[in-house]
């Protein structure tokens, strides 16, 4: 490897890490767009040759079994496509992380380590960890690289998160549970807002832990409806709960407040979970 291109790795390899950390730092989505340092740089590769990158936001809401928790990691991946060598990076405000892994495995599944990722930077409260130098994937890996059956995880202590490496966010079924309720809908799309810290609504509504949701919606009159329990137990089309996800509440918005309505099978499993007894 020439002096050039060995430099021209190094200074990807920043652009990476500080793309990644532009984007936990706007809250972004876990796509880094044309406008984040560093995009449009081929990673690795000498002007002409092709690349495949990954973005990836970790949770978890992805991991087997699923964990309850807000914080997040931040990930970006490339490969060279001729050589198969690897470039990642991983961005995680845990503390006390153990281990972050590269694995096979589709969404859903969990498969084997690929490789151990190594820990470079401390600063700023977030940790980055880096793909060793050199690392190459067999041709089986790449095909898995580039089908979308490759993941990513961070393990701290009890907390995990898990991120796929896809072109399209994984679809994560949901169970008809409170725990995975909380995990996959509750605290990642409705706890920024109902965090139970304020003395009205929105705010005076805590579903930040599956316990406190359970307290703030199972059995409780709803302030903007006081004819309607917020959740009915057994009884969903009674529940303003599923009527502010639909939208046919008669006061106030639909939620999530100015955000996209929930999917169909989201909603499903919300009605399932009330009309089987709403139990924690």
């Amino acid at each position: 490897m020439n002096v050039h291109l060995a430099n021209k790795q190094i200074v990807a390899k920043l652009l990476v890490a500080l793309s990644v950390l532009f984007v936990m730092s706007c809250g972004g989505s876990g796509t880094v767009t044309d406008t984040a340092p560093g995009a449009g740089y081929e990673i690795g590769a000498a002007q002409g040759e092709s690349v495949d990158r990954y973005s990836v936001r970790l949770s978890g809401a992805q991991v087997l079994p699923v964990v309850d928790t807000r914080h997040t990691g931040q990930a970006e991946f490339t490969i060279h496509e001729q050589t198969g060598q690897l470039f990642g990076t991983v961005v995680t405000s845990l503390e006390n992380v153990s281990a972050v892994h590269l694995h096979e495995g589709g969404a859903g599944e969990a498969g084997s380590v690929v490789v151990s990722l190594i820990a470079s930077v401390t600063g700023a409260g977030n940790t980055i960890f880096n793909v060793p130098a050199d690392f190459v994937l067999t041709d089986q890996q790449m095909q898995l690289y580039t089908s979308g059956n490759l993941y990513v995880d961070i393990h701290a202590g009890d907390i995990a998160l898990r991120g796929q490496l896809s072109a399209e966010l994984p679809a994560l079924a949901i169970g008809a549970e409170l725990d995975d309720l909380q995990a996959k809908l509750f605290t990642p799309v409705c706890s920024g807002c109902h965090t139970g810290s304020g003395g009205s609504l929105p705010a005076i509504m805590d579903l930040s832990s599956a316990d406190a949701s359970y307290n703030t919606l199972v059995g409780v009159f709803s302030i903007g409806e006081p004819d309607l329990l917020r959740v009915s137990a057994g009884d969903a089309e009674e529940s303003l709960l599923i009527r502010k996800f639909e939208g046919t509440q008669t006061i106030g918005a639909r939620m999530p407040f100015r955000g996209a309505k929930l999917d169909a099978d989201t909603i499903t499993a919300v009605r399932q979970w009330i009309n089987s007894g709403a139990r924690r």
